[in-house]
C-alpha cells in the first residue's frame, strides 16, 4: 500500500536536493572573483537551498518513523527472517 503523504514529503526532498544541487553549482560556477552583492547572494541561495533540504529530509525521515511506510526499495531491502521496525506492518 502506497502512503500518498510519504509520496508528497519523498517529492519535495528530491526537489529540494534538486535546488540545493543547482545552487551548488551555480555558487562553484563562479568561483571567480565577483561583485560583493553577487556573491552574497549566490551563497544566500546556496544556503537557503540547503535549509530547505534539511527541513525535507527531516520531514521525510519523522514521517516515516511515525507511519512506518517504507518505500518499494526499502523494502525489499528488509530480510523475510528480520523483524519488521513496525509491528503494525
Amino acid at each position: 500500500m502506497q502512503c500518498d503523504r510519504r509520496a508528497q514529503l519523498e517529492k519535495n526532498y528530491q526537489d529540494a536536493r534538486a535546488a540545493f544541487a543547482t545552487a551548488t553549482a551555480s555558487f562553484e560556477r563562479k568561483m571567480a572573483i565577483w561583485p560583493r552583492e553577487e556573491y552574497l547572494a549566490l551563497r544566500s541561495a546556496m544556503e537557503q537551498s540547503w535549509a530547505t533540504l534539511e527541513q525535507a529530509e527531516s520531514a521525510l525521515s519523522l514521517h516515516t518513523q511515525q507511519h512506518c511506510c517504507l518505500t518499494y526499495e526499502q523494502r525489499l531491502r528488509i530480510s523475510p527472517r528480520q523483524p519488521h521496525l513496525c509491528a503494525a506492518h
